[in-house]
């Protein structure tokens, strides 16, 4: 049964919006301020892919209600679960290799674990967009 009522998903969106951009300060501000990513040689790479991974989660977390709205309710779960374990791993990667890996060799690793991201949530998404039964 459809809630004909919708003024619950803008509180939703602004309140994950905000939790979003929250966790991103987060991570910045680890980074930067405490990590000083910029003094290692793949500093910048470091956080181009951290910018990626924190994109992918204001996307999917601040715009949920979209995601949902065209995937389904399980579809998105799988979406968000994956796109915090990928976020997750990235930057256990950057903080456990940053001091020590060159660049290239950290460009090709964030890479690999950037392509498996897709090829893992892309499917699922298009999957749940084209099977929607919720």
């Amino acid at each position: 049964m459809k809630n004909p009522n919708r003024s619950g998903s803008a509180s939703g969106t602004v309140i994950s919006a905000f939790l979003s951009l929250f966790f991103i300060g987060i991570v910045i501000f680890i980074l930067i301020g405490i990590v000083d990513i910029l003094d290692y040689d793949a500093g910048a790479a470091a956080l181009v892919f951290e910018a990626i991974s924190l994109l992918a989660v204001a996307v999917v977390c601040g715009l949920g209600s979209v995601v949902k709205k065209v995937t389904g309710t399980a579809t998105f779960a799988s979406i968000v679960t994956m796109t915090v374990v990928y976020t997750i791993i990235q930057l256990i990667f950057t903080l456990v290799t940053i001091k020590t890996i060159s660049l290239l060799t950290y460009i090709l690793v964030s890479l690999i674990i950037l392509f498996l991201y897709s090829v893992i949530v892309l499917p699922i998404g298009l999957h749940g967009a084209k099977n929607k039964n919720d």
